[in-house]
């Protein structure tokens, strides 16, 4: 079997060490290690607090590190970053392995939301490193939360080793096993289907077909008949990146959250 190829890691900054660092010396060799990072500290201190000093461990390996400001709390935030990310190594050629082992819950969505959504999806790998032991419910033991019996001199000599413990290692104590997830294909969007995404996108959706056919005209310069437009609308429905007012008579069509999100990842200019 050949040796796994060198790529870059993209990992959310949390509170892991360990399944951040193992993978890259055991498992998943490293060309470049990026760290996506909140750059405030208004919202979450104390959890900020705590990613910072993971970070700061990370940092001190002698590995090429780099911190992207990304907000890991807002999923618009990290799935944009992370599409950015993945196009731009993986057009140079380059493996990218997503570390989700270490992401908040809705970073970890983002990310993976963010390797389905990437064209070139052979070059992107994801993983998860399921720990040897999880350091929380440690400490909650020690606590007597489950329990009424509590030893209360010997819960702070213990809760203190879990404390260190947990500073080294993270949540997560080593890497027990890595459980790869498929990248799998999705329906590919044509350059017809993202102009009429753009004129319901500069127009703020339309209130009839007519419109949108006159707004494709003399924005896009595409001359496109009713029953072709309108099964590409069926389409865009389908895949939830337009949706039609069902409330009215008229057929009023705007493009969904989904479908926001999408234009604004493919690079394409909207006025």
């Amino acid at each position: 079997m050949s040796e796994p190829a060198k790529g870059v890691h993209i990992a959310a900054g949390g509170f892991e060490y360990d399944r951040i660092m193992i993978p890259i010396m055991t498992q998943y060799p490293l060309e470049k290690l990026v760290i996506l990072q909140s750059d405030t500290e208004e919202e979450y201190p104390g959890a900020n607090k705590i990613t910072q000093h993971f970070v700061d461990k990370i940092m001190d390996n002698p590995i090429p590190v780099e911190i992207e400001d990304t907000d890991i709390y807002d999923f618009d935030s990290v799935f944009q970053k992370t599409v950015e990310l993945i196009r731009e190594y993986t057009s140079e050629d380059k493996l990218v392995y997503l570390n989700i082992s270490s992401a908040p819950k809705l970073a970890l969505a983002a990310m993976m939301a963010a390797a389905f959504f990437t064209p070139d999806r052979s070059n992107v790998k994801i993983f998860y490193g399921s720990p040897e032991d999880y350091v929380i419910p440690q400490m909650v033991a020690e606590l007597g939360l489950l329990t009424e019996k509590r030893d209360k001199e010997a819960s702070i000599e213990n809760l203190e080793e879990l404390g260190e413990k947990f500073m080294d290692n993270g949540t997560g104590e080593g890497v027990k096993e890595y459980e790869e997830i498929p990248v799998f294909p999705i329906q590919e969007i044509t350059d017809v289907d993202r102009k009429v995404m753009r004129v319901l996108k500069n127009n703020e959706g339309v209130g009839s077909i007519k419109e949108l056919i006159e707004g494709l005209e003399e924005q896009e310069d595409l001359d496109m008949k009713r029953s072709s437009l309108q099964y590409r609308m069926d389409k865009l429905v389908k895949m939830n990146l337009i949706e039609r007012n069902p409330e009215t008579r008229k057929v009023e069509v705007r493009l969904t959250r989904t479908g926001e999100i999408y234009l604004s990842s493919t690079g394409d200019n909207v006025d």
